[in-house]
């Protein structure tokens, strides 16, 4: 099972709106999410780092990273870790219950979370890992 297990569940899940009811939009931001985080949680793993649960924790390394693709990277890990709560906890809220079902907000997450994959890739060049290695050891040692 790999990030790109989990993306390719939501988009399948996401390519029929009329299949759409409320939990299967909860389960498309989850696993886009969900997506994302492992294949971020992969990167840093590639670079040296030991597998971070928390997703605050890595959201902080990629940030920190000082490697542009990868700093941003980590912003939208962090909008999506948001949206993936919205969506799994408040399931009595009538905005974040009108927001899960709205279509376009499901393409727009899991288009975020595509971009992650995206951002992580073009992080694959030997300099970019070099950079981002240095940034995330600096952050991880200070704290």
């Amino acid at each position: 099972m790999t990030g790109d297990d989990f993306l390719k569940l939501a988009e399948k899940f996401c390519a029929d709106p009329r299949q759409h009811n409320e939990a299967l939009c909860r389960t498309i931001v989850s696993r886009a999410y969900y997506g994302a985080f492992h294949l971020a949680r992969d990167f840093v793993v590639r670079l040296g780092f030991p597998q971070p649960s928390e997703r605050k924790v890595l959201s902080d390394w990629l940030v920190s990273s000082g490697e542009p693709s990868v700093i941003r990277a980590g912003d939208i890990l962090s909008d999506l870790a948001t949206a993936r709560n919205r969506a799994d906890y408040d399931l009595a809220i009538p905005k974040v219950v009108k927001q899960v079902q709205d279509v376009q907000y499901l393409r727009q997450t899991l288009e975020q979370a595509l971009s992650v994959k995206d951002l992580l890739r073009q992080a694959a060049a030997e300099q970019s890992q070099i950079v981002a290695r240095q940034g995330i050891a600096k952050y991880w040692a200070s704290q």
